[in-house]
């Protein structure tokens, strides 16, 4: 036999492609191996072959269905293919010569037998085809059978990997679900040790989501907003309890650690893939508008437009709830500040549009939304 040429063996038993390798590699032939039917076709586009040998019961298609692909291919109609299988029956041979099978080998074989079948195959001349001997409609009624065999065959590993596809989905889903809890919970325990801020991360989330609306945000921009407002002060986990709590005016330095926060819920958001726009708006919540905010001084448009949305709720959750050194300011002067600062520290739609909400149903909003997030407690007097 000629050396360097190439076998495909295609088997989902690893034992029969390591006896196959055993056998040929000292003929002088290099097999290459694959265990599925796509695997097969895979190593037809890396390698050129010069012979196959193909089990007749693979794991995702039939064999038969990769024979006829095979024969299918301008550069492999030629090529001698071996059909292996452990189940002879004289039916299979209408069924392999329609599909383009030039010999069968009953499993298991021996070691003369493979070499008897590869010395025929690849060292002699391969014969002229024979006369036609059989009737053109029984040969007609197996190719059909074969044809139809063949699309059962891919509808059934269609069906399979869509099958594992919506399986991979929900396991997918269920992880997001328990990080998306794990945060939450993160957050609870943030702001259960903080009275004056209890439900605040709630509360922006759910005001975020009502301006998104009136923008036109698409659902699943909607859900991003939401998660975005509630997981906008996660960075607060890193500074430092004690300033977060000071009830007086801070020192340079205690604003620069208490301004680390949007930075610090950046980089604890940033690394789970599917909260990455999550995290570009927790780490834009204190940026302004005229671009005075922090940490990046970002302004306009270089701030997405859900941020837009998080920081004007961020600030009209602060005005309507109780702080350390003050009560909650009344509706009337929170649309006046909001007003006032509309096109400077505001998106001005976003503030326009939170605005006609305000007009629309201002104090039944605050008492919903105080009534499923409530507020903290009343400072002292």
């Amino acid at each position: 036999m000629k050396e360097h040429r190439v076998v495909l063996c295609v088997d989902d038993d690893p034992r029969i492609r390591e006896l196959v390798r055993l056998i040929l590699e000292p003929e002088g032939l290099r097999v290459v191996e694959a265990d599925t039917g796509l695997a097969g076709i895979q190593r037809l586009r890396e390698t050129t072959i010069h012979m196959a040998l193909i089990d007749l019961q693979l794991p995702d298609v039939m064999g038969y269905a990769l024979a006829a692909f095979i024969r299918n291919m301008t550069q492999y109609q030629t090529i001698p293919i071996v059909a292996l299988t452990g189940a002879y029956s004289t039916e299979l041979i209408p069924w392999m010569a329609a599909a383009g099978f030039d010999t069968l080998l009953q499993k298991p074989f021996s070691v003369q037998a493979l070499r008897a079948i590869v010395r025929q195959y690849l060292d002699a001349k391969r014969p002229e085809p024979a006369p036609a001997v059989a009737d053109p409609t029984v040969e007609l009624m197996h190719l059909r059978r074969l044809s139809r065999e063949i699309v059962h065959d891919l509808w059934r590993y269609v069906e399979e990997l869509n099958r594992k596809t919506v399986l991979m989905g929900q396991q997918a889903k269920l992880i997001e679900e328990m990080i998306i809890y794990t945060i939450h919970s993160i957050i609870r325990i943030l702001e259960t040790n903080e009275r004056y801020t209890a439900g605040h991360s709630q509360r922006v989330g759910a005001y975020a989501v009502m301006m998104g609306r009136r923008l036109g945000l698409t659902q699943e921009e909607l859900r991003t907003l939401e998660l975005g407002g509630t997981f906008h002060d996660l960075g607060k986990v890193g500074v430092d309890r004690c300033v977060i709590r000071k009830p007086h005016t801070l020192t340079d330095e205690e604003w620069a650690e208490i301004r680390r926060h949007p930075a610090l819920s950046y980089e604890l958001l940033i690394g789970i893939p599917f909260l990455r726009e999550v995290a570009q708006i927790a780490g834009e919540h204190h940026e302004r508008y005229d671009g005075k905010g922090y940490p990046h001084g970002k302004k306009g448009d270089e701030i997405s437009i859900s941020s837009h949305c998080v920081i004007l709720a961020d600030a009209f959750d602060a005005m309507t709830s109780h702080r350390s050194y003050r009560r909650a300011l009344p509706l009337p002067h929170v649309v006046a500040e909001i007003e006032r600062c509309a096109g400077t520290q505001f998106h001005p739609e976003v503030a326009e549009v939170w605005l006609q909400e305000l007009y629309d149903r201002g104090e039944t909003l605050l008492e919903e939304t105080h009534r499923q997030f409530p507020i903290g407690d009343e400072p002292s007097s």
